[in-house]
């Protein structure tokens, strides 16, 4: 079998459970907070349903360099204000790669007045990888904080 890595991170947020979890299933606030750099503008269609399907397309600059792609994948549990999970697929646009599917799941829970969200991205195939999705996720959870006020 071979070898896979994982990112692992927890954050709070001040708004309760269901109002996080609302954010990762609705397009139009999909859209607003889950992009990798600030530059970046999306769109996003979601089908939040098991086996239902997302579709992020984005586009923007990090470090002087364009970047244009879309991430693809499905709805594999939800649980609303509780867990969530799907794949996620990046389709480079400018190089016609497509990065090997990749599985999110995401855990919310009640804590002082907030809401502790738990990630786990899993499946990465080299630690360099991993390791650039941990700066897109934190940027992502800067913007996610804004969002949620």
């Amino acid at each position: 079998m071979t070898e896979t890595f994982k990112l692992e991170m927890t954050r709070i947020f001040k708004a309760e459970p269901g109002r996080v979890y609302e954010a990762w299933t609705g397009a139009d606030q999909l859209k607003r907070w889950l992009l990798p750099h600030d530059s970046f503008k999306a769109e996003a269609k979601v089908e939040a349903k098991p086996g239902g399907e997302f579709r992020l397309d984005m586009a923007g600059r990090i470090e002087n360099n364009d970047v244009s792609g879309y991430a693809t994948g499905e709805y594999r549990e939800l649980v609303p204000g509780e867990r969530l999970a799907f794949t996620w697929n990046w389709h480079n646009k400018l190089t016609g790669e497509v990065m090997p599917e990749t599985l999110v799941t995401v855990t919310f829970a009640a804590k002082g007045g907030g809401t502790e969200l738990g990630l786990v991205h899993d499946r990465f195939i080299t630690p360099g990888l991993r390791d650039e999705y941990t700066y897109g996720w934190l940027n992502c959870f800067k913007n996610l904080d804004a969002l949620l006020g």
